[in-house]
C-alpha cells in the first residue's frame, strides 16, 4: 500500500547552506499536525544541519542520479 502524502505538513528550509544566521534565527519552519510524530521528526531535523563560526566547504550540486 502506498503512503497518504499530507500536503499540510512538511519542512521549509529557511537558511541556506553557508548563509550566515544569528542566534534565534529560524532555519526551518516545520508544519505539522500530530505532536507525537513532530516528537520523533525534530531530533532528526535538529541532526540535520550545523552551526558554525565558517560557512562550510562547497560540496557538490548532485549528489546521485538515479535511474
Amino acid at each position: 500500500a502506498e503512503d497518504r502524502v499530507d500536503p499540510g505538513v512538511g519542512v521549509t528550509v529557511k537558511a541556506k547552506v553557508g548563509e550566515r544566521v544569528s542566534e534565534g534565527d529560524a532555519v526551518f519552519e516545520v508544519r505539522y499536525r500530530d505532536a507525537g510524530k513532530l516528537a520523533a521528526a525534530l531530533p532528526l531535523l535538529e541532526d540535520a544541519y550545523r552551526v558554525g563560526d565558517a560557512a562550510p566547504p562547497a560540496g557538490p550540486l548532485v549528489l546521485e542520479t538515479i535511474t
